[in-house]
């Protein structure tokens, strides 16, 4: 299975006024998106935001999930679970792309406090590589799937770079390109096609296994059928050489 990890602030949108500042002038934004619509929870309620190239968001997202097996939500802050349903309504998906969007895989860092001990801040803190990690780890649906991950901060991008199933991707959001998705779009292709040669490789692999126990088994079976040769053989001389003792015996 191949996933599109996304990270939300300065990725998939920007606060504002906040963080307006820090995404290039380049890159379009949706209309303004007020969040009291989809959570009650403070500050989230107050908070207005608005969505990042979200023509070129939309593509991604529908590629994922209409080529691969869809998207995966990892940011490092609260967002609540309803921010799917907000990208799900402001985005131009269609039905069965948003109702699958709204219901993803989604993990901020308090859903994700048991993988540290509880540790609110040591999760906070944590680079995606190790929350990945140790998400995959407690997964087992996720065990053997490949990941490209979307994220802004370089410090994430450059710890995700060592493992050989997931493809980070810059999402260079504060530089005039949006070269990224595109990037992100063949990393997907490329994630799906090393998964078709592990498969491929399995196969073969068990293929030899199965080929080699056939060759024992036969080799086994060939090895009994000869043993069970000389055994009769021998009880039938030993039957013979009775039989001649016997005779003689009645002889004398």
């Amino acid at each position: 299975m191949v996933y599109l990890v996304l990270d939300l602030d300065l990725t998939t949108f920007v606060r504002i006024p906040d963080e307006l500042d820090l995404v290039d002038q380049f890159h379009e934004l949706s209309n303004e998106i007020q969040l009291g619509g989809y959570c009650q929870e403070l500050p989230f309620s107050h908070t207005t935001i608005q969505i990042i190239n979200p023509v070129e968001l939309s593509n991604l997202i529908e590629t994922a999930y209409n080529q691969y097996d869809g998207v995966i939500i990892l940011t490092s802050g609260a967002w609540p679970l309803s921010i799917r349903n907000m990208l799900a309504d402001h985005l131009d998906l269609t039905d069965e792309t948003a109702e699958k969007l709204s219901n993803c895989r989604f993990h901020n860092y308090k859903t994700d406090q048991h993988y540290f001990n509880n540790n609110s801040l040591e999760t906070y803190n944590a680079l995606k590589s190790v929350r990945l990690a140790r998400i995959i780890g407690n997964t087992p649906e996720l065990t053997n799937c490949h990941f490209v991950v979307l994220d802004d901060r370089t410090d994430h991008i450059e710890s995700l770079q060592r493992f050989r199933r997931i493809e980070p991707i810059h999402a260079t959001t504060y530089q005039a390109s949006k070269a990224y998705y595109d990037v992100a779009a063949e990393a997907l292709e490329k994630c799906k096609q090393s998964k078709a040669i592990e498969k491929s490789l399995l196969a073969e692999k068990t293929t030899r296994s199965l080929t080699s126990y056939s060759i024992f088994m036969k080799k086994r079976r060939r090895d009994e059928e000869g043993e069970y040769t000389r055994v009769s053989e021998f009880f039938k001389q030993t039957t013979t050489v009775k039989k001649i003792r016997l005779t003689a015996s009645c002889g004398q």
